[in-house]
């Protein structure tokens, strides 16, 4: 890679891996991505990927990401707004707020992944105030929707997860499909 990173996410995408945001060695915030071409055989950095549209804050998850059907989704934590990247402006679109809770532990705790042709997006439920369900560890929800970057917003579909309290936050997630 070009830039030595931590807390950075990484993706497949258009045939090439994907390495975005993080921090360097030293602390600082990372705006810029970069991908591997396998084909060449080299890195090649993409500036200011996040830094146009997306705040950078201190102390976060890494990136949130997803790619279903080569479009990549962003999952900005301070705000809850899923995005979707432009990939001929750099820039990035809003989709609307996703019905889990991202900016109560800075993207800690939720998982935002991809399922075949859906997202999935598993945390606490959309009750935001101290004393619903979900602050009560009975919270955790699993959502999906089959996601269309020219969409306006999103139609999320919530999945029965059964009566069994659960904590609403998630410790790890992994999604393998065989």
């Amino acid at each position: 890679m070009n830039k030595q990173r931590k807390l950075c996410a990484g993706c497949y995408m258009d045939r090439k891996f994907y390495v975005i945001g993080g921090q360097d060695g030293e602390g600082n915030n990372l705006t810029c991505g970069e991908f591997f071409d396998a084909d060449r055989n080299e890195w090649k950095l993409i500036p200011d990927m996040l830094k146009k549209d997306v705040p950078i804050a201190t102390s976060r998850s890494p990136p949130l990401l997803a790619v279903v059907d080569n479009e990549l989704y962003f999952l900005e934590a301070s705000s809850n707004q899923l995005k979707v990247y432009l990939k001929k402006s750099n820039s990035w679109k809003e989709l609307g707020k996703v019905p889990v809770r991202a900016d109560h532990s800075r993207g800690w705790g939720i998982a935002f992944k991809s399922l075949g042709d859906e997202l999935l997006v598993i945390g606490g439920g959309p009750c935001y105030s101290s004393s619903s369900s979900a602050s009560a560890g009975h919270g955790m929800k699993i959502y999906t929707c089959s996601p269309d970057p020219n969409a306006e917003s999103l139609q999320w579909r919530i999945l029965d997860i059964g009566s069994k309290p659960t904590s609403h936050f998630v410790l790890n997630c992994a999604v393998m499909v065989a």
